[in-house]
């Protein structure tokens, strides 16, 4: 097959969950004997190999105009991938529900391939689990992304729920097929010893991740386990009080005693995550929603011990006291209870981790991902222009 992706955060462009998901899945299906391009919009306009992956970043200018920006960018990208689909004999075309990458495929007239829409979570979905409103634009964009698809595939149950939801004209998604994460990369590694007292948050400082309901239950942890300390890998957000920084907000709400036990790292880069995961003695994973996490799924991979949310899409991938725990990130005293009980508790923190791995690879590692996403693929080759919008 020759399938083209559509990916604004393709690594190194800052390389968010979308980002990394679709570079481990392009480079493996190219491993497969498959085709693999990739188009987005870049500050860095480029055109790369990247390990048999076929890269273009295009830039779309700017007019100052948040929404007239927008527009312009998801047009282009519209008509980069339109003109690859025209050259390069495209099979089919995937785009992301977020922000709507796809919603202009369609015009001026049907893309004579498949249209695959992926639900990693929309911009509105995220805004309704704020407590916000996302603009009409975003919703217009979003919807039409979704309407235009000829078939669409969600990353877990929960988003697939949440995305009908909000969109209850859209048609139900045809297949869920989780993230994965590759179990080869991220492994325990013998000769790196954990260290009993660690835990460790990977993702964003930010309302969304949890990190103030984390917060509030660190003063909790440290009085029952002394020497514990908290590394954050994680970049700051401006989710704070007025739109100040989050990571100064919460320094602030924390008694100055326990300072010197927090450490912020920054965003750390990717081929160094798996160093981290297999120090830490607990991994922590407070998200208020998810769509389907990978960094949950990696730290696993590494045998580390992982607290997660018990709501949203985490109860995929985690059993509680099976492959992990599962606690109300909105109580302190039970997230602090959760997080103690592993790292007092080195044995079962052991076993849950070395299950957490087990789990990983009978069901999120990537060649079981891939293969399922190939034969989704293929399936989706007997429908052609099979959309709404006509």
């Amino acid at each position: 097959m020759r399938i083209l992706f559509i990916c604004n955060e393709y690594p190194p462009d800052r390389a968010g969950g979308i980002g990394v998901f679709t570079q481990q899945l392009a480079r493996a299906l190219v491993l497969r004997g498959h085709q693999v391009f990739v188009v987005g919009i870049s500050q860095s306009p480029r055109g790369v190999d990247d390990e048999g992956v076929r890269v273009t970043m295009i830039s779309a200018g700017g007019t100052g105009s948040p929404h007239a920006d927008l527009l312009a960018r998801q047009w282009a990208l519209s008509r980069a991938a339109r003109s690859l689909v025209a050259t390069e004999g495209i099979d089919l075309v995937e785009a992301p529900d977020y922000r709507g990458q796809g919603a202009f495929l369609n015009l001026p007239t049907r893309l004579p391939v498949p249209i695959i829409v992926r639900y990693h979570g929309t911009a509105s979905v995220l805004a309704r689990h704020k407590g916000k409103g996302s603009s009409r634009l975003i919703q217009f964009l979003e919807r039409r992304g979704l309407l235009s698809a000829s078939r669409r595939v969600a990353v877990s149950r929960f988003i697939a729920d949440a995305t009908k939801r909000e969109f209850p004209e859209v048609a139900p998604v045809d297949e869920v097929i989780h993230n994965f994460t590759d179990a080869r990369r991220f492994a325990p590694d013998a000769a790196v010893a954990r260290d009993p007292n660690l835990l460790l948050f990977l993702g964003k400082i930010s309302h969304v991740k949890g990190v103030r309901e984390l917060f509030a239950a660190l003063p909790l942890i440290f009085e029952r386990v002394p020497a514990a300390r908290l590394e954050l890998a994680a970049a700051d957000s401006l989710d704070g009080a007025g739109g100040t920084s989050l990571k100064e907000e919460l320094l602030r709400g924390l008694p100055a005693a326990y300072h010197a036990r927090v450490a912020f790292l920054g965003p750390v880069p990717h081929a160094e995550v798996p160093g981290l995961y297999r120090r830490a003695a607990v991994c922590v994973f407070p998200s208020r929603m998810e769509a389907l996490a990978i960094a949950p799924l990696e730290a696993m991979a590494c045998g580390c011990a992982v607290v997660v949310n018990g709501g949203s899409s985490f109860p995929e991938v985690v059993s509680h006291g099976a492959t992990g725990l599962h606690a109300d990130a909105q109580s302190p005293e039970d997230l602090a209870d959760k997080v103690v009980q592993l790292l007092a508790d080195g044995a079962m923190a052991q076993r849950l981790g070395e299950a957490a791995r087990r789990a990983v690879l009978d069901g999120f590692d990537l060649p079981v991902a891939v293969a399922s996403n190939e034969r989704f693929f293929e399936r989706c080759l007997n429908c052609r222009g099979d959309s709404l919008f006509r």
